[in-house]
C-alpha cells in the first residue's frame, strides 16, 4: 500500500518515469554492494529496533563517498512515557526511539562520518502547532497512507513533543 501511494504522488509530481519503489526488509535490503551514492531516510528508524543493523545495512549498499541523508525523530529530554498512538508505533513495543547522541554514536559505529547534525525540535514543534489538515486535496495524503486513526497520531505527535518526550534530528554522513 505505501508503495503503491508512493508511485501515485510520485506520478502527481510528474516524477514517474524516475521513480521506483519497493517494499523490503530495511535490515536486509535486496541491492548489491555499493549500489548507491545517496541514500535519504524520513522518518525510518523509531520503530527498528535493531539500529546497528540498519545503519550497516545503509553503509553497505553506499558507493565509498556516498551519502546517508536522514530526518528521524528522537527520544526528547523528557524521558517520560509517550502517548500513543503516534504515526510509527500504536504501543511502546513498536517504538524503538534512541536520543540525538545514541543516533549519531550508532551511525558513526557502522562506519559512517558526520559531515551535518542539527537539532530540528523547534521546527517540528512549530510545524505540529501551525500544521493544518488539507482543504480539497488534489492526490493522496498521509490520511490516505495512515488511515483514519492519523488525526489522533498527530494530536499525540504535537503533546509529546511540546511535553519534551520527543526530539527531531537532520543528519549528514558520508561513507
Amino acid at each position: 500500500g505505501f508503495c503503491r501511494i508512493a508511485q501515485a504522488l510520485s506520478g502527481h509530481a510528474g516524477y514517474s518515469e524516475t521513480t521506483r519503489f519497493c517494499a523490503a526488509d530495511a535490515l536486509s535490503l535486496p541491492f548489491a554492494d555499493n549500489s548507491f551514492d545517496a541514500i535519504w531516510t524520513e522518518h525510518v528508524a523509531m520503530n527498528i529496533g535493531d539500529r546497528d543493523a540498519l545503519y550497516g545495512e545503509l553503509f553497505r549498499v553506499t558507493q565509498t563517498g556516498g551519502v546517508l541523508a536522514l530526518y528521524d525523530v528522537v527520544a526528547g529530554p523528557n524521558v517520560a512515557s509517550l502517548v500513543f498512538p503516534v504515526p510509527w508505533a500504536s504501543g511502546p513495543s513498536q517504538s524503538h526511539l534512541i536520543d540525538a547522541d545514541g543516533l549519531r554514536r550508532v551511525v558513526t559505529t557502522a562506519g559512517w562520518t558526520s559531515l551535518h547534525f542539527h537539532d530540528e525540535s523547534a521546527a517540528a514543534h512549530n510545524w505540529l502547532a501551525t500544521a493544518r489538515p488539507p482543504k480539497g486535496a488534489d492526490g493522496p495524503t498521509l490520511r490516505d497512507v495512515m488511515g483514519p486513526g492519523f488525526p489522533r497520531m498527530i494530536a499525540n505527535l504535537r503533546e509529546n513533543f511540546e511535553a519534551g518526550r520527543l526530539a527531531a534530528v537532520q543528519a549528514v554522513f558520508e561513507k
